[in-house]
């Protein structure tokens, strides 16, 4: 989807983009993807193109009870319990991506931190468990052995054979 846009900027706060949509929207000084500065037209560290990210497209994929989950959760900012549910419904209903967003659009806000910190952690942890041990990484490894084996025993087989040949 293409988005018609044009930046107006006083200072960061005041910055407003109007998008084909028709509506104005507030540009932030982080991405609103990775939270990484905000660049001219595309995030360095995670390459979004400003102009062509559109949140409502993103949250339209987000369920109704996920974003409920979060509003009480900014509702009961303190209550580690409704970080918990709501982290926990969230990644059930594979919205890591979204955990994530809420919690980098609070900045650095120190309970904010520790739960993108935790979330990280966590999905650290999952991925690890779901990657196997692979045998083919320590057999490769041994392949390159045997191949390297193989080719000083047929030099020695070629130098012998050159020298009996002289």
């Amino acid at each position: 989807m293409l988005f018609f846009s044009s930046t107006c900027s006083n200072a960061g706060e005041n910055s407003i983009s109007f998008r084909k949509t028709g509506r104005l929207t507030p540009v932030s000084e982080q991405c609103p993807k990775c939270g990484a500065p905000r660049a001219e037209t595309a995030c360095p560290r995670c390459g979004l193109v400003y102009d062509e990210y559109d949140p409502d497209s993103v949250n339209a994929k987000v369920p109704s009870a996920i974003v409920e989950l979060w509003a009480h959760v900014e509702q009961h900012w303190e209550d580690e319990g409704a970080h918990a549910l709501f982290v926990e419904k969230a990644l059930r209903a594979d919205q890591a991506g979204f955990v994530a967003a809420c919690y980098r659009q609070k900045g650095d806000e120190p309970i904010a931190a520790q739960q993108l910190e935790k979330l990280t952690q966590r999905l650290v942890q999952a991925l690890s468990a779901r990657m196997p041990v692979s045998k083919a990484r320590g057999a490769g490894a041994k392949n390159v052995l045997y191949v390297f084996m193989f080719a000083i025993v047929a030099a020695l087989v070629f130098l012998i054979f050159a020298e009996t040949m002289k």
